[in-house]
């Protein structure tokens, strides 16, 4: 059987939602709102995609309830398929991962337009977890979790988690290292200025 995975023009805006529990793996819902074009046929069909890479693996795959099948024949680019039209202009996938890297699955659209802060994503961690370093980086501290917002949606959530609060994580081990460096640089300029005089 021949499954032609065609893209449709339209714009998504992602909005991910994941609990990652204590042993790491993580229950995710994503929420796409989807701009499609008036000129779909009768028989279309949204192609979703996912990478499975780091780890990162999709369990239990549901669109707006209903169970989806991913053809892993194209690893570690998965595909499934939704058939359109939906009930509204959201798509809710559901899933689960043995994390802690999130794969974000995705619909296969030809965007018309770039827009800013298409993807949304908010972490919850299990009570006692730290979250040490991210890829994409920016995730920022919020009563809710940790928030990312990007122009684009990625492919995963690669996230490094500890069971202890860390002395200093990545970011703020650079920023300490830059400052540390420019207080030895101005105190060596201070010293040389000061013994020519």
């Amino acid at each position: 059987m021949l499954l032609l995975w065609a893209a449709l023009s339209g714009l998504a805006f992602g909005r991910l939602e994941a609990t990652v529990a204590s042993d790491q793996t993580a229950v995710v819902e994503l929420s796409y709102r989807l701009e499609l074009g008036s000129d779909l046929p009768a028989d279309a069909v949204l192609s979703l995609t996912v990478l499975e890479l780091r780890g990162g693996e999709v369990l239990d795959l549901e669109a707006n309830g209903e169970r989806l099948t991913l053809d892993r024949s194209t690893a570690p680019k998965l595909r499934a398929r939704v058939t359109l039209p939906l009930p509204s202009d959201t798509l809710v996938l559901r899933y689960r991962t043995p994390g802690p890297t999130i794969p974000v699955v995705v619909p296969e659209l030809i965007p018309d337009e770039a827009v800013a802060n298409a993807f949304v994503a908010t972490v919850s961690l299990a009570d006692g977890w730290h979250l040490v370093e991210s890829f994409p980086s920016g995730m920022a501290v919020t009563p809710k979790g940790y928030h990312l917002q990007l122009p684009v949606t990625p492919a995963y959530l690669a996230l490094t988690l500890v069971d202890e609060e860390p002395f200093l994580t990545l970011p703020q081990t650079l920023d300490a290292a830059a400052v540390a460096f420019f207080l030895a640089v101005g105190a060596l300029f201070y010293q040389r200025r000061g013994s020519s005089r």
